[in-house]
């Protein structure tokens, strides 16, 4: 199989660039015994323009390839959006599907959190900061309307647009109805799915625009300049993209960095909410995410997370105060 990949790429690099010297090649992969789980090779060669880092994502068996592909060619050529560079996109009959990118310097958000083991609240306002620019970006140059006639016919993206926000409606009653029906403590629950109900204007009011979709801590690259300052570098993996609201992406983020750093909910809200992300949409999104994680654990009775997961369901019933 690394020698199947080894060639394309190789091949795909001496097409691309020019003068290619002094190759090397490494890679890493996340399963050592079933493709099932994808791989990630690492490339690292000189060429007449300096050194270049690409990466070859081969893709897993029930994974969205094609998405992320649809995902690249609607970015285009937008630099506004930070990115890696699309370079290629195969399907390997013998592998499955395998696409190139540049490989972005710095580190992901979440190894750099930890590694600092505390951050000040600056600092985090400054990382918010960061994608809040970013979803900005979207929201005014990937909406729906303006690029209506650049969908690509893949994956998430080829769904019926305009019914999106009536699935997540509907999605967010079938995992209430659920939990409802396998945990004791069914009031919160009933709160919470009673809100969505009497609010489910702002959900059909939301703009839809391109979202990232996994938009966790580990999905976005930073630096640390010599100042101590978070720079934002790029958005990786696009894996999961789709038309929705960005602030389903903007939530995931708060929801990880809340989790990496200890910091309360309404610390990142209040900000979030001086840039124009009211704390209610957010919220509504941040239980969504609770509430799918508590079911998945219960579903799963992996009882080593019990502990997490009790304590995820004390968190959904003391931000119900915030709505």
């Amino acid at each position: 199989m690394d020698e199947i990949i080894n060639k394309y790429v190789i091949n795909v690099i001496n097409n691309t660039f020019s003068n290619v010297k002094k190759f090397k090649n490494t890679y890493i992969h996340h399963d050592t015994t079933s493709i099932s789980k994808g791989r990630v090779y690492f490339y690292k060669f000189d060429h007449d323009k300096g050194t270049e880092e690409i990466i070859a994502k081969l893709y897993s068996k029930d994974g969205f390839p094609l998405n992320e592909y649809a995902a690249y060619k609607l970015l285009g050529s937008n630099k506004t959006i930070l990115r890696p560079d699309f370079i290629d996109f195969t399907l390997l009959k013998e592998l499955g599907y395998i696409m190139i990118t540049s490989k972005l310097k710095g580190k992901p958000l979440d190894k750099l959190l930890k590694e600092q083991y505390s951050i000040e609240t600056n600092s985090l306002f400054d990382i918010l900061n960061s994608i809040v620019n970013q979803l900005n970006i979207l929201n005014k140059n990937f909406s729906h309307s303006r690029i209506e006639p650049l969908i690509v016919n893949y994956g998430w993206l080829n769904h019926d647009i305009l019914s999106i926000k009536e699935l997540v409606f509907i999605g967010h009653k079938r995992l209430i109805k659920k939990l409802s029906e396998i945990i004791p403590e069914k009031d919160y629950i009933k709160k919470h799915m009673n809100w969505t109900v009497k609010n489910r204007k702002f959900i059909s009011d939301e703009k839809l625009s391109l979202c990232q979709g996994d938009m966790t801590a580990n999905n976005l690259i930073f630096e640390i300049n010599k100042h101590n300052k978070y720079i934002f570098v790029g958005l990786i993996d696009w894996e999961y993209a789709y038309f929705g609201s960005t602030n389903k992406d903007l939530s995931d983020l708060v929801y990880s960095l809340h989790y990496i750093t200890n910091t309360e909910y309404p610390v990142m809200l209040n900000f979030l909410e001086t840039k124009g992300y009211y704390r209610k949409e957010l919220m509504y999104y941040i239980i969504q995410r609770i509430l799918t994680q508590v079911f998945v654990e219960y579903n799963s009775s992996n009882l080593k997370n019990a502990k997490k997961y009790l304590e995820d369901m004390e968190e959904a019933k003391t931000l119900l105060k915030f709505l």
